[in-house]
Protein backbone atom coordinates (compact mmCIF):
# COMPACT_ATOMS: atom_id res chain seq x y z
CA UNK A 1 0.00 0.00 0.00
CA UNK A 2 1.25 3.44 -0.86
CA UNK A 3 1.89 5.87 1.97
CA UNK A 4 0.25 9.14 0.98
CA UNK A 5 1.25 11.09 4.05
CA UNK A 6 1.01 11.36 7.79
CA UNK A 7 -0.55 13.87 10.14
CA UNK A 8 1.65 14.87 13.07
CA UNK A 9 0.17 15.41 16.51
CA UNK A 10 0.04 19.14 17.17
CA UNK A 11 -1.51 20.76 20.21
CA UNK A 12 -3.08 23.43 18.00
CA UNK A 13 -5.06 20.69 16.27
CA UNK A 14 -7.03 19.69 19.36
CA UNK A 15 -10.67 19.94 18.33
CA UNK A 16 -13.00 21.31 20.99
CA UNK A 17 -15.92 19.11 21.86
CA UNK A 18 -19.35 19.76 23.27
CA UNK A 19 -22.16 17.64 24.59
CA UNK A 20 -23.12 16.28 21.16
CA UNK A 21 -19.72 16.00 19.49
CA UNK A 22 -17.39 18.22 17.58
CA UNK A 23 -18.08 21.88 16.95
CA UNK A 24 -18.77 23.28 13.50
CA UNK A 25 -15.74 24.59 11.59
CA UNK A 26 -17.19 28.11 11.88
CA UNK A 27 -17.10 27.82 15.68
CA UNK A 28 -13.35 27.34 16.02
CA UNK A 29 -10.05 28.05 14.28
CA UNK A 30 -8.59 24.55 14.60
CA UNK A 31 -9.88 23.47 11.20
CA UNK A 32 -7.44 25.96 9.64
CA UNK A 33 -4.60 24.03 11.30
CA UNK A 34 -5.91 20.78 9.83
CA UNK A 35 -6.05 22.40 6.39
CA UNK A 36 -2.48 23.64 6.76
CA UNK A 37 -1.21 20.25 7.94
CA UNK A 38 -3.03 18.36 5.18
CA UNK A 39 -1.53 20.63 2.52
CA UNK A 40 2.01 20.08 3.84
CA UNK A 41 1.97 16.47 5.04
CA UNK A 42 -0.40 14.68 2.64
CA UNK A 43 -0.02 14.00 -1.06
CA UNK A 44 -3.52 15.28 -1.82
CA UNK A 45 -3.16 15.03 -5.63
CA UNK A 46 -2.19 11.36 -5.36
CA UNK A 47 -4.98 10.76 -2.85
CA UNK A 48 -7.56 12.36 -5.15
CA UNK A 49 -6.26 10.44 -8.16
CA UNK A 50 -6.48 7.18 -6.21
CA UNK A 51 -10.00 7.99 -4.98
CA UNK A 52 -11.21 8.92 -8.46
CA UNK A 53 -9.80 5.75 -10.00
CA UNK A 54 -11.18 3.35 -7.40
CA UNK A 55 -14.28 1.30 -8.08
CA UNK A 56 -16.63 -0.32 -5.64
CA UNK A 57 -16.81 -4.10 -5.89
CA UNK A 58 -19.53 -5.28 -8.24
CA UNK A 59 -21.11 -8.62 -7.50
CA UNK A 60 -24.47 -10.01 -8.41
CA UNK A 61 -25.70 -9.61 -4.84
CA UNK A 62 -24.04 -6.28 -4.23
CA UNK A 63 -26.08 -3.15 -3.63
CA UNK A 64 -23.11 -1.14 -4.90
CA UNK A 65 -23.73 -0.80 -8.60
CA UNK A 66 -23.49 2.05 -11.00
CA UNK A 67 -25.70 4.90 -9.84
CA UNK A 68 -28.63 4.15 -12.11
CA UNK A 69 -31.75 4.50 -10.06
CA UNK A 70 -35.07 2.81 -10.79
CA UNK A 71 -38.22 4.75 -11.56
CA UNK A 72 -39.16 6.44 -8.25
CA UNK A 73 -41.78 4.56 -6.25
CA UNK A 74 -41.88 7.05 -3.37
CA UNK A 75 -40.83 10.62 -2.70
CA UNK A 76 -39.05 11.31 0.57
CA UNK A 77 -38.57 14.84 1.89
CA UNK A 78 -35.11 15.16 3.47
CA UNK A 79 -34.47 18.02 5.91
CA UNK A 80 -30.95 19.29 5.16
CA UNK A 81 -29.33 22.52 6.29
CA UNK A 82 -27.15 23.76 9.16
CA UNK A 83 -29.60 22.48 11.77
CA UNK A 84 -30.01 19.00 10.23
CA UNK A 85 -26.71 18.06 8.62
CA UNK A 86 -25.73 14.58 9.80
CA UNK A 87 -26.51 12.00 7.13
CA UNK A 88 -24.66 8.93 6.01
CA UNK A 89 -24.33 9.25 2.24
CA UNK A 90 -24.64 5.46 1.88
CA UNK A 91 -28.11 5.54 3.48
CA UNK A 92 -29.31 8.19 1.05
CA UNK A 93 -27.84 6.21 -1.85
CA UNK A 94 -29.56 3.02 -0.68
CA UNK A 95 -32.89 4.84 -0.51
CA UNK A 96 -32.41 6.03 -4.09
CA UNK A 97 -31.35 2.57 -5.27
CA UNK A 98 -34.50 1.19 -3.66
CA UNK A 99 -36.68 3.54 -5.70
CA UNK A 100 -36.98 6.64 -3.54
CA UNK A 101 -36.82 10.12 -4.99
CA UNK A 102 -35.14 12.37 -2.42
CA UNK A 103 -36.49 15.92 -2.20
CA UNK A 104 -34.21 18.09 -0.09
CA UNK A 105 -35.48 21.12 1.80
CA UNK A 106 -34.29 23.47 4.52
CA UNK A 107 -36.34 23.72 7.72
CA UNK A 108 -34.46 26.96 8.41
CA UNK A 109 -35.27 28.65 5.11
CA UNK A 110 -38.17 26.90 3.39
CA UNK A 111 -41.64 27.83 4.62
CA UNK A 112 -43.04 24.31 4.27
CA UNK A 113 -42.19 20.67 3.74
CA UNK A 114 -42.26 19.70 0.04
CA UNK A 115 -45.67 18.55 -1.13
CA UNK A 116 -46.58 15.14 -2.50
CA UNK A 117 -44.11 13.18 -0.40
CA UNK A 118 -44.76 9.85 1.27
CA UNK A 119 -42.15 10.18 4.03
CA UNK A 120 -40.08 12.70 5.94
CA UNK A 121 -36.44 12.01 6.83
CA UNK A 122 -34.97 14.28 9.51
CA UNK A 123 -31.30 13.57 10.10
CA UNK A 124 -29.15 14.43 13.05
CA UNK A 125 -27.54 17.75 13.71
CA UNK A 126 -27.82 20.60 16.14
CA UNK A 127 -31.43 21.79 15.99
CA UNK A 128 -31.12 23.06 19.58
CA UNK A 129 -28.64 25.66 18.32
CA UNK A 130 -31.18 26.89 15.78
CA UNK A 131 -34.34 26.57 17.89
CA UNK A 132 -35.35 30.24 17.60
CA UNK A 133 -34.83 30.30 13.82
CA UNK A 134 -36.69 27.01 13.37
CA UNK A 135 -39.59 28.21 15.50
CA UNK A 136 -39.65 31.53 13.64
CA UNK A 137 -39.92 29.73 10.30
CA UNK A 138 -42.91 27.60 11.36
CA UNK A 139 -46.23 28.47 9.71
Amino acid sequence: AAVLGAIPIWKSMDFPERHLGLKYPSECDNYKSLDLVSRHFLDSSELLMLARSSRLPRTQDSLWKESVFPEPIARIAVAKDEAFCFYYHDNLLLLQESGAELVFFSPLRDSEVPRDVQALYIGGGYPENFAAALEGNWR
